[in-house]
């Protein structure tokens, strides 16, 4: 059985996939996380609790390994789907 493990890993790192995969969006989603939150502070204010970070990715083609999309591009995104509130002024 070992062996039998050894071999495939030699073809194909990755014991099993599911698991390679949500470990890859539970990274991928706190980096969304961490630059959504900066874009939006950077812009003067706050994420909405209901902001979904999947359709975000999704519908700006943002996944794992890939390059992000600019600033103004989620900025822009996050205003249109009413994911971004402005800091009360004072």
């Amino acid at each position: 059985m070992a062996t039998d493990i050894e071999a495939a890993l030699a073809d194909y790192p990755v014991l099993d996939d599911e698991d390679f995969s949500a470990r890859e969006w539970e990274e991928h989603s706190e980096w969304v996380d961490s630059e959504l939150t900066r874009i939006a502070h950077t812009n003067d204010g706050e994420l909405t609790d209901d902001c979904d970070h999947g359709a975000l990715c999704s519908d700006l083609g943002w996944y794992y390994g890939d390059g992000q999309p600019s600033d103004s591009k989620i900025f822009d995104h996050l205003v249109e789907n009413g994911w971004f509130v402005p800091d009360e002024e004072e």
